[in-house]
């Protein structure tokens, strides 16, 4: 069962049990709160409801389950999601979600002939296409859905968000009403009913009889497919972007007819039968054999889930919860305590993920302040960069913080948001979580750059880092801002080793965001190792 606690009264509820007598005390908003997520959950099932199936006054028993909050839900047959009354309009757009995703699989056979529906609206004399009016309001709600997704009590949580992502289905019903029904198997129809289409238009491209929107290149397909699976995350479905075969997905953008698995990030699942009904994707007819270890398991769910976790605005009572949300999700084991602050306790998730051999990167200082909060900042790098000079609106494949590979205008306008003057470090009570430093020889400082003169400023830098327009974006950022601090470059001698190059070093320049308080002859250029 997932739904949002809310505001909990003084006293827990008093559930008896039928067959022992035993009282269990709940921390539940109200009697009728636990009647509706027992209606959800139906008669005969057997349910898993945090508040009851947890011993929430148990300190150690509350830090066990959380530990292995990820199997809890994985493991489960579907996940019921209770909507609190306030969620009404979200309930109201999953609802045509679901009817428009079964129209358009119960026509697939129109998607794979290319053949339209149509028929002639009697008032109008017109002719109605169909099909093309379903696909065009499945994918408006789908959009409309994850902008507003924050804006909505349930999504807005911390915790709810492994409970939707690592669900095999879900079915969803909304508190408030008698008449609402439930909504099944919701996510196995959204991401067939989204594949479908998809494959459609990235094979017929121009040639469509179906339209999925007006100006729609199949070159956006991809980028739209991306916004799906972060509202409806499938571990056991999607491609972890290490998965994902770069070569593959050139290959089938220019023949899609070979296949568009990688160009989708999605597994190989059964072609669908004229004989058998399509109920969307499911776990059982997809192959999981290219994780073939509890690591790459875990590498996988985190890189998948993570970034769709960081898409959005959660907030949780607790900020220790804020980490612990997705930690607990991969079963990553390290010191909870919820009364740590967000940085602590993301300190120890890292460590203990560095621990099991995952490479987590640090893009900005460990200072103090800055115009964003350090939950803002760290949601920033662990999610997917948008590559801000593309016109297609693609996205760099995997979060910079298992990439090491960040947008570039993205990655300036985040470290001008980290400058806080005077400079301060974060304390570290332990050297725990530090990692190895080797200074790298021959780097030298090769230009300071004021930001006062944003023209000037990347004149100066596009001489050294190649890279499109910026101004477009950095003027956006306040000028007070930008004088707090300066792009330094620095030139740093490498060596190309193959038979063809030469023994003399070649160039390279690189860059970071230097606060103006910290004089240049106190910083030196470092490489990361251990």
């Amino acid at each position: 069962m997932s739904y949002v606690w809310g505001a909990l009264p003084d006293r827990p509820l008093s559930i008896p049990c039928l067959q022992c007598g035993q009282t269990t005390p709940v921390p539940m908003l109200n009697a009728q709160r636990f009647r509706n997520l027992m209606e959800l959950g139906g008669s005969g099932n057997t349910i898993w409801l945090d508040a009851l199936s947890i011993d929430q006054f148990d300190a150690r028993d509350v830090a066990a389950s959380i530990a292995v909050m990820g199997d809890i839900y994985k493991n489960a047959k579907c996940v019921s999601v209770l909507l609190p009354a306030s969620d009404k309009g979200a309930y109201d757009c999953l609802e045509a979600i679901e009817r428009d995703a079964k129209i358009i699989l119960f026509h697939r056979w129109n998607f794979i002939e290319n053949s339209e529906v149509t028929f002639d609206d009697p008032s109008t004399g017109e002719s109605v296409k169909v099909l093309t009016m379903v696909c065009q309001l499945f994918l408006e709600n789908l959009k409309r859905l994850g902008e507003h997704l924050h804006q909505f009590g349930y999504w807005s949580r911390a915790w709810t968000f492994q409970e939707w992502a690592l669900a095999r289905d879900l079915e969803v019903a909304v508190e408030g009403g008698s008449s609402a029904r439930t909504v099944f198997n919701l996510k196995s129809l959204v991401l067939g009913a989204a594949m479908l289409i998809s494959r459609y238009k990235i094979l017929q491209h121009g040639y469509v009889e179906i339209e999925l929107g007006d100006g729609l290149s199949r070159g956006m397909i991809p980028p739209i497919f991306n916004a799906i699976k972060a509202v409806f995350p499938d571990e056991d479905l999607f491609l972890s972007y290490e998965e994902i075969d770069a070569k593959k997905v050139s290959f089938q953008a220019n023949f899609p007819h070979l296949g568009v698995t990688d160009l989708l990030g999605i597994r190989s699942i059964p072609a669908p039968s004229p004989d058998t009904p399509d109920t969307g994707a499911t776990a059982a007819s997809i192959s999981l054999n290219t994780r073939p270890d509890a690591l790459s398991r875990t590498r996988a769910r985190l890189t998948l889930l993570l970034s769709a976790f960081a898409s959005s605005i959660r907030k949780a009572k607790y900020e220790a919860d804020l980490v612990a949300c997705w930690a607990s999700m991969c079963n990553i084991t390290y010191a909870y305590n919820r009364t740590d602050d967000f940085v602590t306790a993301l300190r120890k998730a890292v460590k203990a993920l560095r621990a099991q051999g995952i490479i987590v990167y640090d893009f900005l200082p460990d200072t103090t302040g800055g115009a964003s909060s350090p939950v803002t900042h760290f949601q920033a790098y662990a999610r997917e960069h948008p590559q801000l000079n593309a016109t297609n609106n693609a996205e760099f494949p995997g979060a910079p913080v298992f990439t090491g590979r960040a947008d570039t205008v993205s990655h300036l306008i985040y470290s001008l948001d980290k400058v806080n003057l005077p400079t301060q470090w974060n304390d570290c009570e332990s050297d725990d979580q530090l990692f190895g430093l080797r200074l790298v020889l021959g780097s030298k400082v090769e230009e300071s750059i004021a930001l006062d003169d944003l023209d000037i400023a990347m004149n100066a830098f596009a001489a050294k880092v190649l890279y499109g327009d910026m101004l477009l974006y950095l003027e956006k950022v306040q000028a007070e801002r930008r004088a707090m601090a300066r792009l330094v470059v620095v030139k740093l001698p490498f060596y190309k080793h193959d038979s063809q190059s030469s023994s003399s070093p070649h160039d390279l320049f690189a860059w970071a965001v230097v606060p103006t308080d910290i004089a240049l002859e106190e910083w030196h250029l470092f490489g990361e190792f251990g």
